[in-house]
């Protein structure tokens, strides 16, 4: 049977926070707290499994809920589109194709066919070059496609523990815990330590930025605490010296804060799980998981694009030549095959590599080296800006402080500290208040204080959201140590979270290619 006592203070907002804080542990049912508990409950409390960013309006004005960013921020950045402007070069390669038909058809139609080229021939070759470009350049438009979409899986009869099936799974969205995990442990590892990000949080600012939120959670707990165990006598009180009790712990305010916020510097690391946040934010938001990768690699994905046009040309060309020699049927399926595999695995692997640059030409000509590589400064940028607004930003930060996983630490922290906050505030007078109301009604006054502060807590960590993220500056802090990251360390920061399984985009290019492959048989008359 379970214990009455045993009332979470707050319940968990999603589902990695499993752990509750039982301040009132020890004190008896019918004490004063309980009393006020379930008030207490119906500001914290969400429903089971509901995230923390819907809790709304249930927090009220002591919300620290994860917010919707700005409107424009909010919007998904755009894939590459697969129908893109042509530019110069690709419009007179169209106007020479076509000339040359044109020619063909016409007026160099007879000598071709005196050297026993018909105008049927002349279709028949040149349009495996064409097919081989416009295949190619499709297929690895849709390998890249395929790593970021379709967001759920779509289709029938998904293999249990894969994104496959009859259907597919983008490989980012599947993996999106994962990668939120191995992103989180490479930036902790490589990037920032969290004791020294919180350690920028001044206690004094901290003070001064709590301001007039301060003021009203003094002036509420201390009405609310004496209505409930003093009525008569505290509306008998002038409000002058009601004022001057509540400006009088405001005073002392400071100090006891700067201290608070010392002790949970030395223990961030048990009270604030950055792992579980990452991951809590980006699997609610797997968008926003594409939407960085997207943003970071923007420029090579649409470069890779590009380039399946051209690699389509080449493999086309000697695809093309082959076939005037060698009829042979299973030859187009075959090259088809080997030509999607072969552009798939180049196109990924020209993200990436070669990680070290190469200089085949001298140090002043030709730069070989991954793309994605290449931009490391506007890379780190992007990636840096987008991290530091949509994930670590000091909202989704505090929220965690309060309904992550560690909140019980951080309550039972700021429950003891309140308490002895209490007794000093209390001064001289504690051992009067321990005759004149008693030891127990005494230790029921601090233990509804305590509830009272911890209920309104939420409300002054949202006073600090705009300080905090002055102060922890994450943008420029990720940014300048990305920049300053080694290629192969910089490299092994993005990549191996989708590294794994990029064989089954390389796979996918080769059946598509066996495909195209029966469709030239019957196209050319197999």
């Amino acid at each position: 049977m379970s214990d009455p006592r045993r009332v979470p203070l707050l319940a968990p907002a999603s589902p990695l926070n499993s752990t509750h804080y039982y301040p009132h542990e020890g004190l008896p049912p019918g004490s004063a707290f309980h009393a006020e508990h379930t008030q207490v409950q119906s500001v914290l409390v969400a429903p089971a499994g509901m995230p923390l960013h819907e809790l709304g309006n249930g927090l009220a004005s002591s919300s620290v809920a994860v917010a919707s960013e700005e409107e424009e921020e909010d919007r998904p950045v755009r894939f590459p589109s697969v129908i893109v402007m042509p530019g110069l070069w690709q419009w007179l390669f169209f106007i020479l194709v076509g000339v040359f038909a044109a020619l063909a058809f016409t007026v160099l139609k007879h000598p071709l066919q005196e050297r026993g080229i018909t105008s049927s021939d002349v279709l028949r070759y040149g349009s495996i070059p064409l097919i081989s470009i416009v295949f190619t350049y499709l297929h690895i438009w849709l390998a890249l496609w395929m790593t970021f979409y379709p967001i759920e899986f779509f289709g029938c009869l998904q293999i249990p523990g894969t994104n496959v099936g009859l259907g597919w799974q983008g490989i980012i969205p599947f993996k999106a815990e994962k990668m939120a995990r191995m992103a989180t442990q490479l930036m902790t590892q490589r990037l920032f330590d969290v004791r020294s990000i919180f350690a920028r949080l001044q206690p004094d600012h901290v003070a001064s930025e709590m301001g007039a939120a301060l003021h009203h959670t003094l002036e509420e707990t201390i009405s609310s605490v004496a209505r409930l165990h003093s009525p008569d006598l505290w509306d008998l009180l002038p409000a002058r010296v009601k004022s001057e009790l509540v400006t009088q712990a405001h005073e002392d305010a400071p100090p006891a804060i700067a201290k608070l916020m010392l002790q949970m510097q030395a223990n961030i690391t048990e009270l604030f799980d950055i792992e579980a946040m990452v991951v809590d934010t980006l699997m609610r938001d797997k968008p926003l998981l594409n939407n960085i990768f997207i943003e970071c690699g923007h420029a090579e994905l649409s470069f890779i694009r590009n380039s399946g046009a051209y690699m389509g040309g080449l493999f086309g060309a000697v695809q093309m030549i082959i076939w005037i020699f060698w009829e042979e049927k299973f030859m187009l399926p075959a090259f088809g095959f080997v030509v999607g595999v072969l552009t798939n695995w180049l196109a990924l692997k020209m993200i990436f590599e070669p990680v070290q640059p190469h200089y085949p030409c001298g140090s002043r000509g030709l730069r070989v080296q991954g793309l994605f590589l290449q931009r490391q400064k506007e890379v780190s940028a992007v990636y840096a800006r987008t991290i530091s607004r949509r994930v670590l930003n000091s909202k989704n930060i505090l929220a965690a402080l309060v309904a992550g996983p560690m909140t019980d630490r951080l309550f039972a922290l700021v429950h003891e500290h309140v308490k002895t906050v209490v007794d000093e505030y209390a001064g001289v007078s504690r051992a009067v208040l321990n005759v004149t109301v008693g030891a127990q009604l005494y230790a029921r006054i601090k233990e509804d204080v305590c509830a009272r502060f911890l209920e309104r807590m939420p409300s002054l960590l949202l006073s600090l959201e705009a300080y905090t993220d002055r102060a922890l500056d994450m943008e420029r802090t990720i940014r300048e140590k990305m920049e300053a990251l080694p290629p192969e360390e910089f490299e092994g920061l993005l990549h191996p979270v989708f590294k794994e399984d990029e064989w089954k985009l390389v796979l996918m290019g080769g059946v598509l290619g066996v495909a195209i492959g029966f469709a030239q048989i019957y196209i050319l008359g197999g």
